[in-house]
Protein backbone atom coordinates (compact mmCIF):
# COMPACT_ATOMS: atom_id res chain seq x y z
CA UNK A 1 0.00 0.00 0.00
CA UNK A 2 1.13 3.34 -0.59
CA UNK A 3 0.63 6.82 1.15
CA UNK A 4 0.87 9.73 -0.88
CA UNK A 5 -1.34 12.09 0.72
CA UNK A 6 -2.97 13.17 4.08
CA UNK A 7 -5.37 11.22 5.57
CA UNK A 8 -7.29 11.62 8.22
CA UNK A 9 -8.28 8.38 10.55
CA UNK A 10 -11.38 6.75 8.49
CA UNK A 11 -10.84 7.87 5.37
CA UNK A 12 -9.71 5.96 2.33
CA UNK A 13 -6.51 5.16 1.20
CA UNK A 14 -4.84 3.95 -2.29
CA UNK A 15 -4.00 0.48 -2.15
CA UNK A 16 -1.60 -0.85 -4.53
CA UNK A 17 -1.87 -5.08 -4.69
CA UNK A 18 -0.27 -7.20 -6.77
CA UNK A 19 -2.23 -10.37 -5.89
CA UNK A 20 -0.05 -13.36 -4.48
CA UNK A 21 3.19 -13.40 -2.75
CA UNK A 22 5.97 -12.68 -5.62
CA UNK A 23 9.46 -13.24 -6.40
CA UNK A 24 11.79 -10.77 -4.25
CA UNK A 25 12.56 -8.89 -7.58
CA UNK A 26 9.32 -8.61 -8.82
CA UNK A 27 8.13 -7.11 -5.27
CA UNK A 28 11.65 -4.95 -5.37
CA UNK A 29 10.52 -3.45 -8.56
CA UNK A 30 6.97 -2.43 -7.19
CA UNK A 31 8.40 -0.34 -4.61
CA UNK A 32 10.67 1.03 -7.16
CA UNK A 33 7.63 1.94 -9.33
CA UNK A 34 5.68 3.30 -6.23
CA UNK A 35 7.99 5.87 -5.72
CA UNK A 36 9.18 6.63 -8.94
CA UNK A 37 5.55 7.09 -10.49
CA UNK A 38 3.14 7.56 -7.77
CA UNK A 39 5.36 9.67 -5.54
CA UNK A 40 4.49 7.64 -2.40
CA UNK A 41 5.53 9.13 1.24
CA UNK A 42 5.23 5.46 2.74
CA UNK A 43 4.39 1.70 1.71
CA UNK A 44 3.18 -0.83 4.09
CA UNK A 45 4.57 -3.95 2.87
CA UNK A 46 6.32 -6.47 2.32
CA UNK A 47 5.07 -9.22 2.96
CA UNK A 48 7.71 -11.34 4.05
CA UNK A 49 11.21 -10.98 5.51
CA UNK A 50 13.45 -11.66 2.63
CA UNK A 51 11.34 -9.18 0.66
CA UNK A 52 11.77 -6.50 3.56
CA UNK A 53 15.51 -6.92 3.52
CA UNK A 54 15.30 -5.56 -0.08
CA UNK A 55 12.85 -2.95 0.67
CA UNK A 56 14.68 -1.66 3.63
CA UNK A 57 17.29 -0.22 1.68
CA UNK A 58 15.28 1.74 -0.84
CA UNK A 59 13.13 3.15 2.40
CA UNK A 60 16.47 3.98 3.76
CA UNK A 61 17.90 5.57 0.19
CA UNK A 62 14.64 7.57 0.14
CA UNK A 63 13.15 8.45 3.50
CA UNK A 64 10.32 6.69 2.96
CA UNK A 65 8.33 4.57 6.06
CA UNK A 66 8.32 1.13 5.17
CA UNK A 67 6.08 -0.93 7.55
CA UNK A 68 5.26 -4.52 7.57
CA UNK A 69 3.12 -6.48 9.00
CA UNK A 70 3.88 -9.63 8.38
CA UNK A 71 7.97 -9.96 8.23
CA UNK A 72 8.40 -12.17 11.66
CA UNK A 73 12.13 -13.26 11.26
CA UNK A 74 14.35 -12.70 13.90
CA UNK A 75 16.83 -11.80 11.99
CA UNK A 76 14.95 -8.92 10.32
CA UNK A 77 16.03 -6.03 12.78
CA UNK A 78 13.94 -2.43 12.97
CA UNK A 79 17.40 -1.23 14.28
CA UNK A 80 18.75 -2.12 10.80
CA UNK A 81 17.23 1.59 9.12
CA UNK A 82 15.50 4.07 11.14
CA UNK A 83 12.63 3.96 8.44
CA UNK A 84 11.54 0.67 8.71
CA UNK A 85 9.11 -0.48 11.31
CA UNK A 86 7.58 -3.96 12.04
CA UNK A 87 4.09 -3.53 13.17
CA UNK A 88 3.93 -7.47 13.59
CA UNK A 89 5.67 -9.54 16.55
CA UNK A 90 8.86 -11.10 15.75
CA UNK A 91 9.21 -14.99 16.00
CA UNK A 92 11.69 -14.76 18.86
CA UNK A 93 9.29 -13.49 20.94
CA UNK A 94 7.06 -16.19 21.39
CA UNK A 95 10.13 -18.52 22.54
CA UNK A 96 9.71 -17.78 26.47
CA UNK A 97 6.11 -18.63 26.52
CA UNK A 98 7.04 -22.45 25.03
CA UNK A 99 9.80 -22.51 27.18
CA UNK A 100 7.59 -21.70 29.83
CA UNK A 101 5.20 -24.82 28.69
CA UNK A 102 8.03 -27.08 28.46
CA UNK A 103 9.34 -26.30 32.15
CA UNK A 104 5.95 -26.77 33.63
CA UNK A 105 5.37 -29.92 32.39
CA UNK A 106 9.15 -31.16 33.22
CA UNK A 107 9.74 -31.88 30.21
CA UNK A 108 13.44 -32.72 29.94
CA UNK A 109 14.16 -33.33 25.57
CA UNK A 110 12.48 -31.49 22.86
CA UNK A 111 12.70 -32.33 19.29
CA UNK A 112 12.59 -29.21 17.18
CA UNK A 113 10.81 -29.73 13.53
CA UNK A 114 11.19 -26.66 11.41
CA UNK A 115 11.42 -25.51 7.62
CA UNK A 116 14.49 -25.03 5.52
CA UNK A 117 14.58 -21.59 4.91
CA UNK A 118 15.41 -17.91 6.60
CA UNK A 119 11.60 -18.35 8.05
CA UNK A 120 12.30 -21.96 9.81
CA UNK A 121 15.72 -21.41 10.86
CA UNK A 122 15.37 -17.57 12.36
CA UNK A 123 13.69 -18.85 15.62
CA UNK A 124 16.47 -21.99 16.44
CA UNK A 125 19.15 -20.03 17.95
CA UNK A 126 16.78 -18.41 20.79
CA UNK A 127 14.62 -21.70 21.42
CA UNK A 128 18.06 -23.41 22.31
CA UNK A 129 18.78 -21.10 24.38
CA UNK A 130 15.00 -20.89 26.12
CA UNK A 131 15.38 -24.49 26.58
CA UNK A 132 18.87 -24.23 27.99
CA UNK A 133 17.42 -22.13 30.44
CA UNK A 134 14.53 -24.35 31.40
CA UNK A 135 16.87 -27.81 31.70
CA UNK A 136 15.76 -28.77 28.55
CA UNK A 137 17.47 -29.35 25.88
CA UNK A 138 17.68 -30.65 22.35
CA UNK A 139 18.61 -34.14 21.39
CA UNK A 140 17.80 -33.75 17.31
CA UNK A 141 17.13 -30.95 15.18
CA UNK A 142 14.13 -32.55 11.98
CA UNK A 143 14.70 -30.10 8.75
CA UNK A 144 12.01 -30.79 6.44
CA UNK A 145 12.68 -28.90 2.75
CA UNK A 146 10.91 -26.00 2.00
CA UNK A 147 9.38 -27.43 -1.04
CA UNK A 148 9.45 -31.16 0.71
CA UNK A 149 7.98 -34.41 -0.93
CA UNK A 150 5.81 -36.51 1.08
CA UNK A 151 8.38 -38.81 1.11
CA UNK A 152 10.85 -36.59 2.35
CA UNK A 153 7.98 -35.94 5.33
CA UNK A 154 7.93 -39.55 6.07
CA UNK A 155 11.80 -39.79 6.24
CA UNK A 156 11.80 -37.54 9.26
CA UNK A 157 8.99 -39.00 10.83
CA UNK A 158 10.32 -42.47 10.65
CA UNK A 159 13.20 -41.25 12.07
CA UNK A 160 11.29 -39.21 15.23
CA UNK A 161 9.65 -42.76 15.70
CA UNK A 162 12.54 -44.31 16.88
CA UNK A 163 13.69 -41.91 19.41
CA UNK A 164 13.19 -41.61 23.07
CA UNK A 165 11.94 -38.25 22.95
CA UNK A 166 8.05 -37.10 22.16
CA UNK A 167 7.88 -34.04 22.56
CA UNK A 168 8.19 -32.16 19.28
CA UNK A 169 7.73 -28.10 18.82
CA UNK A 170 6.93 -27.62 14.92
CA UNK A 171 7.93 -24.10 13.11
CA UNK A 172 7.06 -23.80 9.78
CA UNK A 173 4.44 -22.59 7.37
CA UNK A 174 0.59 -23.64 7.88
CA UNK A 175 0.84 -25.44 4.42
CA UNK A 176 3.67 -27.37 5.27
CA UNK A 177 2.34 -27.92 8.63
CA UNK A 178 -0.78 -29.06 8.04
CA UNK A 179 1.04 -31.82 5.47
CA UNK A 180 2.98 -32.70 8.28
CA UNK A 181 0.48 -33.11 10.77
CA UNK A 182 -1.64 -35.60 8.53
CA UNK A 183 1.32 -37.48 7.63
CA UNK A 184 2.15 -37.81 11.64
CA UNK A 185 -1.12 -38.85 12.53
CA UNK A 186 -1.13 -41.37 9.13
CA UNK A 187 1.78 -42.54 11.34
CA UNK A 188 0.22 -43.58 14.39
CA UNK A 189 2.46 -40.30 16.36
CA UNK A 190 -0.25 -38.35 17.11
CA UNK A 191 -1.49 -40.79 20.06
CA UNK A 192 -1.02 -41.12 23.48
CA UNK A 193 2.32 -40.51 24.88
CA UNK A 194 3.21 -37.51 22.30
CA UNK A 195 3.70 -34.22 22.74
CA UNK A 196 3.20 -31.51 19.65
CA UNK A 197 3.27 -27.76 20.01
CA UNK A 198 3.00 -25.49 17.08
CA UNK A 199 4.48 -21.50 17.15
CA UNK A 200 1.81 -18.84 16.22
CA UNK A 201 3.08 -19.56 12.67
CA UNK A 202 1.08 -22.12 12.40
CA UNK A 203 -1.03 -21.46 15.29
CA UNK A 204 -1.98 -17.55 13.53
CA UNK A 205 -3.49 -19.59 10.37
CA UNK A 206 -5.64 -22.23 12.33
CA UNK A 207 -8.45 -20.83 10.88
CA UNK A 208 -7.17 -21.43 7.31
CA UNK A 209 -6.24 -25.25 8.05
CA UNK A 210 -9.04 -27.95 6.62
CA UNK A 211 -11.06 -29.91 8.40
CA UNK A 212 -8.90 -33.27 7.82
CA UNK A 213 -6.16 -31.65 9.19
CA UNK A 214 -7.58 -30.27 12.54
CA UNK A 215 -9.14 -33.44 12.91
CA UNK A 216 -5.63 -34.87 12.43
CA UNK A 217 -4.57 -32.71 14.92
CA UNK A 218 -6.38 -33.05 18.24
CA UNK A 219 -4.45 -32.81 21.19
CA UNK A 220 -2.19 -30.72 19.55
CA UNK A 221 -1.13 -27.50 21.63
CA UNK A 222 -0.51 -24.43 20.43
CA UNK A 223 1.01 -20.86 21.07
CA UNK A 224 0.00 -17.67 19.52
CA UNK A 225 -0.38 -13.76 20.49
CA UNK A 226 -3.85 -13.11 22.25
CA UNK A 227 -5.97 -10.52 20.96
CA UNK A 228 -8.25 -8.82 23.44
CA UNK A 229 -11.90 -9.05 23.15
CA UNK A 230 -13.36 -5.70 22.05
CA UNK A 231 -16.33 -4.15 20.43
CA UNK A 232 -14.18 -3.27 17.37
CA UNK A 233 -13.15 -6.46 17.13
CA UNK A 234 -16.30 -8.04 17.07
CA UNK A 235 -17.64 -5.95 14.59
CA UNK A 236 -14.58 -7.04 12.22
CA UNK A 237 -15.34 -9.96 10.20
CA UNK A 238 -18.07 -8.85 8.77
CA UNK A 239 -16.93 -5.06 7.67
CA UNK A 240 -13.72 -7.07 6.57
CA UNK A 241 -16.09 -10.10 3.95
CA UNK A 242 -18.36 -6.85 3.24
CA UNK A 243 -15.49 -4.85 1.67
CA UNK A 244 -14.13 -8.31 0.29
CA UNK A 245 -16.76 -8.64 -1.44
CA UNK A 246 -17.04 -5.53 -2.95
CA UNK A 247 -13.23 -5.54 -4.33
CA UNK A 248 -12.98 -9.30 -5.53
CA UNK A 249 -16.70 -10.11 -6.12
CA UNK A 250 -15.55 -13.24 -8.86
CA UNK A 251 -13.88 -14.75 -6.13
CA UNK A 252 -15.12 -17.05 -3.07
CA UNK A 253 -15.06 -15.76 0.47
CA UNK A 254 -12.27 -16.06 2.52
CA UNK A 255 -11.25 -17.55 5.84
CA UNK A 256 -12.34 -15.81 9.02
CA UNK A 257 -9.67 -12.33 9.57
CA UNK A 258 -6.50 -13.86 10.93
CA UNK A 259 -3.89 -11.78 13.65
CA UNK A 260 -1.88 -10.95 10.05
CA UNK A 261 -5.03 -9.22 9.08
CA UNK A 262 -5.64 -7.41 12.02
CA UNK A 263 -1.93 -6.30 12.11
CA UNK A 264 -2.65 -4.62 8.55
CA UNK A 265 -5.77 -3.04 9.60
CA UNK A 266 -4.15 -0.97 12.63
CA UNK A 267 -0.84 -0.47 10.52
CA UNK A 268 -2.72 1.72 8.40
CA UNK A 269 -4.44 3.41 11.27
CA UNK A 270 -0.89 4.24 12.85
CA UNK A 271 0.03 5.91 9.60
CA UNK A 272 -3.50 8.14 9.53
CA UNK A 273 -2.66 8.86 12.43
CA UNK A 274 1.08 9.87 12.30
CA UNK A 275 -0.14 12.00 9.53
CA UNK A 276 -2.25 13.89 11.39
CA UNK A 277 0.32 14.57 13.92
CA UNK A 278 3.05 15.75 11.35
CA UNK A 279 0.54 18.12 9.41
CA UNK A 280 0.60 18.12 6.08
CA UNK A 281 3.52 16.55 3.79
CA UNK A 282 4.51 20.10 1.64
CA UNK A 283 7.92 19.81 1.38
CA UNK A 284 7.46 17.02 -1.31
CA UNK A 285 10.33 14.52 -2.59
CA UNK A 286 13.85 16.32 -3.02
CA UNK A 287 14.39 14.69 -6.92
CA UNK A 288 17.96 13.93 -7.96
CA UNK A 289 19.89 16.13 -10.51
CA UNK A 290 19.73 15.29 -14.41
CA UNK A 291 23.67 14.39 -14.65
CA UNK A 292 22.84 11.48 -11.80
CA UNK A 293 19.69 10.59 -13.73
CA UNK A 294 21.36 9.76 -17.22
CA UNK A 295 24.17 7.67 -15.39
CA UNK A 296 22.80 5.73 -12.74
CA UNK A 297 20.52 3.05 -12.08
CA UNK A 298 16.83 2.89 -11.14
CA UNK A 299 17.48 3.46 -7.23
CA UNK A 300 19.59 6.71 -7.69
CA UNK A 301 17.03 8.16 -9.94
CA UNK A 302 14.28 8.04 -7.30
CA UNK A 303 13.63 11.35 -5.21
CA UNK A 304 14.45 11.96 -1.30
CA UNK A 305 11.14 12.83 0.80
CA UNK A 306 11.78 15.89 2.50
CA UNK A 307 8.78 15.44 4.65
CA UNK A 308 10.32 11.61 5.64
CA UNK A 309 12.02 12.25 8.99
CA UNK A 310 9.22 13.88 10.47
CA UNK A 311 7.09 11.31 9.25
CA UNK A 312 8.98 8.44 10.77
CA UNK A 313 9.23 10.28 13.82
CA UNK A 314 5.50 10.78 14.51
CA UNK A 315 5.17 7.16 13.60
CA UNK A 316 7.39 5.58 15.87
CA UNK A 317 5.85 7.89 18.95
CA UNK A 318 2.13 6.97 18.02
CA UNK A 319 0.38 5.01 20.57
CA UNK A 320 -3.34 4.00 20.69
CA UNK A 321 -5.76 0.84 21.20
CA UNK A 322 -6.17 -1.15 18.24
CA UNK A 323 -8.24 -3.75 16.99
CA UNK A 324 -5.59 -6.10 17.81
CA UNK A 325 -4.69 -4.46 21.11
CA UNK A 326 -2.54 -1.50 22.68
CA UNK A 327 -0.43 -0.30 19.59
CA UNK A 328 2.93 0.41 20.69
CA UNK A 329 6.09 0.49 19.12
CA UNK A 330 9.74 0.43 20.65
CA UNK A 331 12.85 1.42 18.58
CA UNK A 332 10.37 0.71 16.00
CA UNK A 333 9.00 -2.91 17.03
CA UNK A 334 5.92 -3.80 17.74
CA UNK A 335 5.33 -4.86 21.48
CA UNK A 336 3.44 -7.95 22.83
CA UNK A 337 3.03 -8.44 26.38
CA UNK A 338 0.53 -11.25 26.56
CA UNK A 339 0.33 -14.86 24.24
CA UNK A 340 -2.02 -17.13 24.29
CA UNK A 341 -2.04 -21.17 25.00
CA UNK A 342 -4.43 -23.47 23.38
CA UNK A 343 -5.71 -26.99 22.97
CA UNK A 344 -7.54 -28.45 19.56
CA UNK A 345 -10.64 -30.19 20.39
CA UNK A 346 -12.91 -31.02 17.85
CA UNK A 347 -13.50 -28.82 14.86
CA UNK A 348 -12.00 -25.57 16.69
CA UNK A 349 -9.49 -25.34 19.88
CA UNK A 350 -10.30 -24.35 23.72
CA UNK A 351 -7.95 -21.50 25.38
CA UNK A 352 -5.98 -23.49 28.14
CA UNK A 353 -4.16 -20.53 29.75
CA UNK A 354 -1.75 -17.65 28.49
CA UNK A 355 1.69 -16.61 29.36
CA UNK A 356 2.94 -13.02 30.30
CA UNK A 357 6.23 -11.56 31.21
CA UNK A 358 5.23 -11.08 35.17
CA UNK A 359 3.62 -13.94 36.04
CA UNK A 360 4.09 -16.63 33.53
CA UNK A 361 1.49 -19.33 32.60
CA UNK A 362 -1.83 -18.34 34.06
CA UNK A 363 -5.52 -19.41 33.93
CA UNK A 364 -6.34 -16.29 32.52
CA UNK A 365 -5.87 -13.26 31.92
CA UNK A 366 -4.74 -11.66 35.42
CA UNK A 367 -3.87 -8.62 37.16
CA UNK A 368 -1.48 -9.24 40.13
CA UNK A 369 -4.35 -8.94 42.86
CA UNK A 370 -5.44 -12.45 41.60
CA UNK A 371 -1.90 -13.51 40.44
CA UNK A 372 -1.81 -16.47 43.34
CA UNK A 373 -5.33 -17.98 42.31
CA UNK A 374 -4.52 -18.13 38.42
CA UNK A 375 -1.07 -19.57 38.06
CA UNK A 376 -0.96 -23.03 36.02
CA UNK A 377 -3.18 -24.02 32.91
CA UNK A 378 -6.62 -24.82 32.61
CA UNK A 379 -7.45 -28.87 32.09
CA UNK A 380 -5.65 -29.82 28.72
CA UNK A 381 -7.00 -33.27 26.56
CA UNK A 382 -4.07 -34.93 25.40
CA UNK A 383 -3.36 -36.72 22.35
CA UNK A 384 -5.85 -39.84 22.64
CA UNK A 385 -7.66 -38.43 24.52
CA UNK A 386 -6.05 -38.85 28.32
CA UNK A 387 -5.93 -35.66 30.51
CA UNK A 388 -2.52 -36.99 32.26
CA UNK A 389 -0.02 -35.39 31.30
CA UNK A 390 2.78 -37.31 29.16
CA UNK A 391 6.07 -37.79 30.92
CA UNK A 392 7.94 -36.81 27.21
CA UNK A 393 9.71 -39.94 26.46
CA UNK A 394 9.35 -43.71 26.09
CA UNK A 395 11.66 -46.58 25.68
CA UNK A 396 13.02 -46.44 22.06
CA UNK A 397 12.24 -48.76 19.89
CA UNK A 398 15.58 -50.30 19.28
CA UNK A 399 18.75 -49.85 21.21
CA UNK A 400 21.12 -51.28 23.69
CA UNK A 401 19.70 -52.19 27.13
CA UNK A 402 21.96 -52.35 29.52
CA UNK A 403 22.98 -55.25 31.41
CA UNK A 404 22.45 -54.98 34.93
CA UNK A 405 23.88 -58.11 37.04
CA UNK A 406 22.32 -59.35 40.23
CA UNK A 407 23.61 -61.82 42.30
CA UNK A 408 21.72 -65.29 43.14
CA UNK A 409 21.33 -65.81 46.90
CA UNK A 410 21.65 -68.92 48.56
CA UNK A 411 17.86 -68.16 50.04
CA UNK A 412 15.23 -65.84 50.12
CA UNK A 413 16.85 -62.82 50.73
CA UNK A 414 14.33 -59.26 51.57
CA UNK A 415 16.86 -57.47 49.68
CA UNK A 416 17.58 -59.11 46.00
CA UNK A 417 15.16 -62.36 45.60
CA UNK A 418 15.06 -64.08 41.89
CA UNK A 419 12.56 -66.64 41.42
CA UNK A 420 12.61 -68.36 37.93
CA UNK A 421 9.15 -68.10 36.30
CA UNK A 422 8.04 -71.30 34.56
CA UNK A 423 5.19 -69.58 32.97
CA UNK A 424 7.09 -66.78 30.97
CA UNK A 425 10.65 -68.56 30.99
CA UNK A 426 11.47 -65.24 32.81
CA UNK A 427 13.31 -64.48 36.04
CA UNK A 428 11.46 -62.66 38.27
CA UNK A 429 13.49 -59.85 40.73
CA UNK A 430 12.62 -58.24 43.54
CA UNK A 431 13.54 -57.01 46.89
CA UNK A 432 14.25 -53.90 48.55
CA UNK A 433 17.47 -52.94 46.45
CA UNK A 434 15.86 -53.63 42.90
CA UNK A 435 13.05 -51.17 44.15
CA UNK A 436 15.58 -48.44 44.91
CA UNK A 437 17.16 -49.21 41.58
CA UNK A 438 13.48 -49.11 39.46
CA UNK A 439 12.61 -46.19 41.21
CA UNK A 440 15.79 -43.86 40.54
CA UNK A 441 15.22 -45.16 36.73
CA UNK A 442 11.80 -43.76 36.67
CA UNK A 443 12.75 -40.60 37.95
CA UNK A 444 15.51 -40.59 35.15
CA UNK A 445 14.64 -37.27 32.31
CA UNK A 446 15.00 -40.00 29.68
CA UNK A 447 14.79 -43.52 28.81
CA UNK A 448 16.95 -46.07 29.85
CA UNK A 449 16.57 -49.51 29.09
CA UNK A 450 17.91 -52.41 30.81
CA UNK A 451 17.66 -55.96 31.69
CA UNK A 452 18.64 -58.04 34.94
CA UNK A 453 21.20 -60.75 34.29
CA UNK A 454 21.07 -63.23 37.32
CA UNK A 455 24.51 -64.18 38.32
CA UNK A 456 25.65 -67.28 39.83
CA UNK A 457 29.06 -68.07 41.47
CA UNK A 458 30.50 -71.84 42.23
CA UNK A 459 31.79 -70.45 45.15
CA UNK A 460 28.75 -68.28 46.61
CA UNK A 461 27.67 -71.02 48.89
CA UNK A 462 31.02 -71.53 50.65
CA UNK A 463 32.09 -67.31 50.85
CA UNK A 464 29.90 -65.00 49.89
CA UNK A 465 31.90 -62.24 49.80
CA UNK A 466 34.05 -63.76 47.06
CA UNK A 467 31.09 -63.70 44.65
CA UNK A 468 30.50 -60.57 45.20
CA UNK A 469 34.18 -59.31 44.73
CA UNK A 470 33.73 -61.29 41.54
CA UNK A 471 30.77 -60.21 40.20
CA UNK A 472 32.15 -56.21 40.72
CA UNK A 473 35.37 -57.06 39.09
CA UNK A 474 33.15 -58.71 36.02
CA UNK A 475 31.58 -55.26 35.99
CA UNK A 476 34.74 -53.63 35.62
CA UNK A 477 35.78 -55.88 32.62
CA UNK A 478 32.40 -54.74 31.07
CA UNK A 479 30.88 -58.17 31.11
CA UNK A 480 27.92 -56.20 32.62
CA UNK A 481 26.92 -52.70 32.42
CA UNK A 482 25.83 -52.18 36.38
CA UNK A 483 25.20 -54.58 39.37
CA UNK A 484 22.28 -54.23 41.86
CA UNK A 485 22.16 -55.86 45.35
CA UNK A 486 23.32 -55.47 48.82
CA UNK A 487 26.93 -55.07 48.37
CA UNK A 488 29.42 -53.83 50.79
CA UNK A 489 31.63 -51.18 49.96
CA UNK A 490 34.83 -52.39 51.03
CA UNK A 491 38.21 -51.31 49.72
CA UNK A 492 39.32 -54.11 47.20
CA UNK A 493 35.47 -53.55 45.50
CA UNK A 494 36.04 -49.81 44.92
CA UNK A 495 39.41 -50.00 42.95
CA UNK A 496 36.91 -52.08 40.38
CA UNK A 497 33.62 -50.25 40.23
CA UNK A 498 31.90 -46.99 41.65
CA UNK A 499 29.15 -47.30 44.07
CA UNK A 500 26.42 -45.19 44.98
CA UNK A 501 25.38 -43.32 47.83
CA UNK A 502 24.94 -45.82 50.98
CA UNK A 503 21.66 -46.05 51.31
CA UNK A 504 21.39 -48.01 54.67
CA UNK A 505 23.26 -46.89 57.06
CA UNK A 506 26.11 -49.38 58.65
CA UNK A 507 29.26 -48.74 61.36
CA UNK A 508 29.97 -48.16 64.98
CA UNK A 509 26.38 -47.39 66.85
CA UNK A 510 26.36 -45.98 70.76
CA UNK A 511 23.35 -46.40 73.08
CA UNK A 512 22.94 -44.03 75.85
CA UNK A 513 19.71 -43.58 78.11
CA UNK A 514 17.32 -40.78 77.51
CA UNK A 515 17.05 -39.90 80.76
CA UNK A 516 19.96 -37.53 82.41
CA UNK A 517 21.16 -38.41 85.66
CA UNK A 518 23.76 -35.40 86.31
CA UNK A 519 25.30 -35.52 89.62
CA UNK A 520 26.17 -32.34 92.24
CA UNK A 521 28.21 -34.21 94.59
CA UNK A 522 31.43 -32.62 95.23
CA UNK A 523 33.14 -35.37 94.43
CA UNK A 524 31.72 -35.50 90.89
CA UNK A 525 35.28 -35.13 89.51
CA UNK A 526 36.49 -38.91 90.59
CA UNK A 527 33.91 -40.51 88.57
CA UNK A 528 35.83 -40.55 85.09
CA UNK A 529 38.32 -42.20 86.52
CA UNK A 530 37.88 -45.64 88.33
CA UNK A 531 38.81 -46.02 91.97
CA UNK A 532 41.84 -48.47 91.27
CA UNK A 533 43.46 -46.00 89.27
CA UNK A 534 42.87 -43.62 91.70
CA UNK A 535 44.57 -45.83 94.42
CA UNK A 536 47.47 -46.61 91.46
CA UNK A 537 48.07 -42.46 91.19
CA UNK A 538 48.75 -42.64 95.02
CA UNK A 539 50.92 -45.57 95.21
CA UNK A 540 53.43 -44.38 92.74
CA UNK A 541 52.99 -40.71 94.91
CA UNK A 542 54.53 -42.31 97.76
CA UNK A 543 56.45 -44.49 96.48
CA UNK A 544 58.14 -40.94 94.55
CA UNK A 545 58.59 -39.34 97.88
CA UNK A 546 60.15 -42.04 99.38
CA UNK A 547 62.47 -42.89 96.77
CA UNK A 548 63.99 -39.15 96.89
CA UNK A 549 63.53 -38.60 100.79
CA UNK A 550 66.16 -41.97 100.48
CA UNK A 551 68.48 -40.55 98.41
CA UNK A 552 68.38 -36.87 99.31
CA UNK A 553 67.93 -36.57 103.44
CA UNK A 554 71.65 -37.76 104.58
CA UNK A 555 72.98 -34.81 102.07
CA UNK A 556 70.58 -32.24 101.26
CA UNK A 557 69.52 -29.49 104.32
CA UNK A 558 66.01 -29.65 102.69
CA UNK A 559 65.09 -33.05 104.02
CA UNK A 560 66.76 -32.40 107.66
CA UNK A 561 64.21 -31.31 110.53
CA UNK A 562 61.27 -32.82 112.48
CA UNK A 563 59.59 -35.48 110.68
CA UNK A 564 56.64 -33.26 109.58
CA UNK A 565 59.02 -30.99 107.79
CA UNK A 566 60.27 -33.78 106.11
CA UNK A 567 56.80 -35.48 105.03
CA UNK A 568 56.02 -32.16 103.70
CA UNK A 569 59.38 -32.08 101.66
CA UNK A 570 59.10 -35.52 100.38
CA UNK A 571 55.64 -34.63 99.26
CA UNK A 572 56.67 -31.16 97.52
CA UNK A 573 59.21 -33.05 95.01
CA UNK A 574 56.64 -35.61 94.65
CA UNK A 575 54.61 -33.27 93.32
CA UNK A 576 57.29 -31.31 91.66
CA UNK A 577 57.97 -34.91 89.65
CA UNK A 578 54.59 -35.47 88.93
CA UNK A 579 52.79 -32.28 88.24
CA UNK A 580 55.84 -30.02 87.15
CA UNK A 581 54.17 -27.88 89.67
CA UNK A 582 56.78 -24.29 90.85
CA UNK A 583 58.02 -24.41 94.11
CA UNK A 584 56.37 -21.30 94.81
CA UNK A 585 53.05 -22.15 94.00
CA UNK A 586 53.05 -25.22 96.20
CA UNK A 587 54.84 -23.46 99.06
CA UNK A 588 51.41 -20.65 98.66
CA UNK A 589 49.45 -24.35 98.65
CA UNK A 590 50.81 -25.66 101.48
CA UNK A 591 50.67 -22.29 103.98
CA UNK A 592 47.01 -21.80 102.70
CA UNK A 593 46.40 -25.43 104.74
CA UNK A 594 46.89 -25.01 108.19
CA UNK A 595 48.24 -28.28 108.67
CA UNK A 596 51.04 -28.46 107.04
CA UNK A 597 51.81 -24.69 107.70
CA UNK A 598 52.42 -26.01 111.58
CA UNK A 599 54.30 -28.90 110.58
CA UNK A 600 56.27 -26.73 107.96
Amino acid sequence: MGVGSPARPGSESRFCTGGSVAPTTTQYQRAIDLLKNFKVQAIIGPKMSMQARFTIGIGNKTNVPILSYSATSPYLSANQSKYFVRTALDDASQVPAIASLIQYFNWRQVILIYEDSDFGRGIVPYLVDAFQDADAHIPYRSIIPSVPTDDQIKVELNKLKTMQARVFVVHMSPNIAARLFVLAHDAEMLADGYVWIMTDSVGNMFSTLDKNTINSMQGVLGVRPYVPQSDKLLTFPARFLSRYRQQNQETPDPANPNIFHLWAYDTAWAIAMALRKAGPLALGLKLPSLQNINNSNDLSMLGVSQDGPGLIDSIRTTRFQGISGEFILVDGQRQGSVFEIFNVIGNSYQSIGFWTPNFGLTKKVITSSDASDNVGLNMVIWLGGSAQPPRGWEWPVAGKKLRIAVPVKPAPNPFVNIKNNLATGKFDVSGYSIDIFEAVMQEMPYAVPYEYIPVVDPNMAINLTISYSEICHQVSLKKYDAMVGDTTIIINRSSYVDFTLPYTESGVQMIVPMKENWSTSLWIFLKPIEPILWVAFLAVFVFTGFVIWLVEHKESRDFGGSAGKQLVNIAYFSFQALLAVPKGVLNRIIKSIPLLHLYG
